[in-house]
């Protein structure tokens, strides 16, 4: 497996959000040392699982989805996803978050994702974040 044959997850938000930065590829951790392509001095674990992988707003519904890999950079790490309060039209309230997930699966991450993009989860109903 080559790192040019992989393609960005489709996050499938929809309308209402808009993506600020999005650097989520479909790999999958367990395999990524596995992938090629990379320098001596470059691993696929310092350019694929950093700290800011999305960032998406929703000011419709008044939040800010974040989306990153913790502890940046290391193979040992998980994804951490939380659901944030937008205060104004830019700033972010990262304390405490509406809904916070971790996981070392993508397939995880991705169903997380779709649960917060469910219809069920109306506007300015957090309990359903929660």
């Amino acid at each position: 497996m080559h790192i040019d044959d992989f393609e960005l997850v489709d996050l499938a938000l929809g309308n209402q959000w808009e993506v600020k930065h999005h650097q989520l590829y479909n790999i999958d951790p367990d395999q990524a040392d596995l992938i090629e392509g990379f320098t001596t001095d470059t691993t696929i674990w310092h350019t694929h699982f950093v700290e800011d992988l999305v960032l998406a707003v929703n000011h419709e519904r008044g939040v800010a989805l974040d989306i990153g890999w913790y502890p940046d950079s290391r193979s040992d790490g998980n994804y951490h996803l939380q659901l944030l309060r937008l205060t104004e039209p830019e700033a972010i309230d990262w304390d405490p978050p509406l809904r916070s997930f971790k996981t070392r699966s993508l397939d995880e991450l991705i169903a997380e994702i779709a649960a917060i993009r469910s219809p069920a989860s109306s506007p300015g109903d957090e309990k359903e974040w929660l």
